[in-house]
């Protein structure tokens, strides 16, 4: 199970990599891919904290706390995501390759949807948090 994620992230990286990609790019595809997982991570880990303090009727952050909280939070993923590439990414990139355009392009939409996915979370926690706050008053 370990290793099907670890597979799994790693591809997620690959395709976000080559999706990024260009002529003129000066290597910034890694810098870039790194950017947007550790963005929609974070997303979704705030959103989740947020929901459920919504849900127990209690806020755990106030909106300063919260914005450092979130600059916290991507840090650190962040860092494990760059470590996590180095580790990961050598070790199933020849397999990767071998995938065939289709199968390429599945992946990419997928992961694609993740990111749009993480982005409609953290709007829609937010909206949350501004009715309960609205609510509370």
């Amino acid at each position: 199970m370990k290793h099907r994620i670890q597979r799994w992230y790693a591809f997620a990286i690959f395709l976000l990599r080559e999706l990024l990609r260009s002529d003129m790019d000066a290597g910034l595809s890694q810098w870039k891919a790194r950017t947007i997982i550790t963005a929609s991570e974070s997303f979704f880990a705030l959103a989740a904290i947020d929901e459920v303090s919504i849900a127990a009727d209690w806020r755990v952050f106030s909106t300063g706390a919260f914005v450092f909280c979130g600059v916290v939070v991507s840090t650190v993923f962040y860092w494990a995501n760059g470590q996590a590439e180095e580790r990961l990414l050598p070790r199933f990139e020849r397999d990767f390759r071998k995938l065939s355009r289709a199968q390429r392009i599945a992946g990419t939409v997928v992961v694609l949807l993740l990111v749009v996915a993480s982005g409609l979370a953290a709007l829609a926690s937010g909206k949350a948090t501004h009715n309960a706050i609205i609510g509370a008053r």
